[in-house]
């Protein structure tokens, strides 16, 4: 757009600045931005000999059935790690993507739950399961499905339906 007023005098270059005008404090780098976006981890401890319902901070619910894990160590406590996902900013962070095969999903949102002893995964006894509920959000009106994510050869995420 030209401007039509003879006093003001336009420059055609736009000034953008250089990497010299610009102090190190002032550079800011995408992974320092995503990383101050990460949700946080939320820690719990459950000796196993009871049911237990943890409750996270962003609503996420999640029983766990008394003596329902393969402990590595029957006199440690479990520790379990809830990361909640459910802005988009938790998206952003956390690399994480709403495809399943090559098809868009909707998302009310994701969680990471990690059960260990001494940093060493641990898994459920034999047919045993947990539950999970999710906080219900005015946007999805009870109409969504569980996905469980499968990572692929990289650090893609491809989610698969649960089955009902």
């Amino acid at each position: 757009m030209r401007c039509n007023n003879p006093d003001v005098k336009e420059d055609s270059q736009r000034k953008t600045p250089s990497e010299e005008t610009v102090s190190k404090e002032q550079r800011v780098s995408f992974s320092e931005i995503r990383k101050s976006l990460r949700p946080d981890v939320q820690s719990f401890q459950w000796s196993g000999k009871r049911d237990n319902i943890i409750t996270c901070e962003q609503g996420t619910k999640i029983f766990l059935p008394k003596n329902c894990i393969q402990k590595i160590d029957k006199n440690a406590a479990i520790e379990i790690e809830v990361k909640e996902c459910y802005q988009l900013s938790d998206f952003i962070s956390e690399h994480l993507t709403t495809l399943s095969d090559d098809q868009i999903l909707e998302t009310g949102g994701m969680i990471h739950i990690w059960l260990h002893q001494d940093d060493e995964g641990v898994t459920l006894k034999g047919d045993e399961e947990y539950a999970v509920l999710f906080p219900k959000s005015a946007d999805n009106n009870g109409e969504m499905s569980t996905f469980y994510g499968v990572n692929d050869s990289s650090v893609n995420v491809t989610w698969q339906q649960a089955p009902s």
